[in-house]
């Protein structure tokens, strides 16, 4: 498998913004998907932030600072859209959001103290800090490419590739890394419990196998060529892919590929279906 050590120190482009105050965490722990109350310094969960119906907002990455003061991230664009939805609610809890927007956050294979911060971002164990804005290096031109590959051999979906803004929670492919079914009440919680239950959702996540690279984008359908699926995430060097399919893809345990109108259907194996 591929290690997450070949990864060097580089930014992540994520909008960060702190809560603060004695109702701070138990504020927190009533919007997100995730469970806070076992948060440790020097690690970071992955959450889902969605409205009263379960549909996404955006993914977030939550930690405590030394000072015990909870700083989130999300996607840059989507930053001003959570703190409007964070703070919606707040009205007599002792906490404040505080933006922060002189400093970033960079994600390391290593730990140092600069990248303190266990965090799963990419399936496998990395590291993270917050440093000064004008410090990291960008993006090495390679590392797009491995960690998609880290990702991919996580079998672990991505926001805005897997699942999108406005989907529902439960089948996002993100309930054994994002979503905690063993806390109390948070916004979109009955839904999603409902959903679990009847483990039903209009879209999952299938995880492919295929001795042949899936083109990113590329329909998938079953053994009546009815169009159930695309392929979201694929790498040259794994045999596995990630896609977005339906309800009826997603009973399926082989789906089908076609490269071009004219050629013959290629039979691609369903590994798991994530919700």
């Amino acid at each position: 498998m591929t290690q997450i050590s070949q990864v060097q120190p580089f930014p992540l482009n994520r909008g960060l913004f702190q809560l603060s105050g004695p109702d701070a965490l138990r504020y927190l722990n009533g919007q997100v998907t995730q469970q806070l109350e076992t948060i440790e310094q020097e690690m970071v969960l992955s959450a889902l932030l969605t409205d009263a119906k379960s549909k996404i907002i955006c993914d977030l990455g939550i930690r405590i600072s030394p000072a015990k003061d909870i700083i989130i991230d999300c996607p840059k664009d989507l930053k001003e859209a959570a703190m409007e939805r964070l703070d919606r609610y707040l009205i007599a809890d002792e906490a404040e959001w505080k933006d922060l927007p002189d400093v970033c956050l960079s994600y390391s294979s290593e730990t140092s103290p600069e990248h303190p911060d266990l965090s799963y971002r990419y399936g496998a164990p990395g590291y993270e800090g917050l440093v000064p804005t004008d410090a990291p290096n960008p993006l090495p031109k390679n590392h797009s490419s491995l960690l998609k590959l880290i990702r991919l051999e996580h079998e672990l979906p991505a926001f805005r590739i897997e699942y999108l803004p406005g989907d529902l929670a439960f089948g996002a492919g993100v309930e054994d890394s994002a979503i905690s079914y063993h806390k109390g009440c948070y916004l979109g919680q009955e839904i999603i419990s409902r959903m679990k239950r009847a483990r039903k959702a209009p879209f999952a996540i299938a995880v492919l196998s295929s001795p042949l690279l899936l083109p990113e984008g590329a329909s998938l359908y079953d053994e009546n060529e009815i169009e159930i699926g695309t392929v979201t995430t694929s790498h040259p060097h794994s045999e596995k892919a990630l896609a977005r399919i339906n309800r009826k893809g997603a009973q399926s345990s082989t789906v089908y590929y076609k490269n071009g109108p004219e050629s013959q259907k290629i039979q691609v194996h369903i590994i798991k279906v994530k919700y």
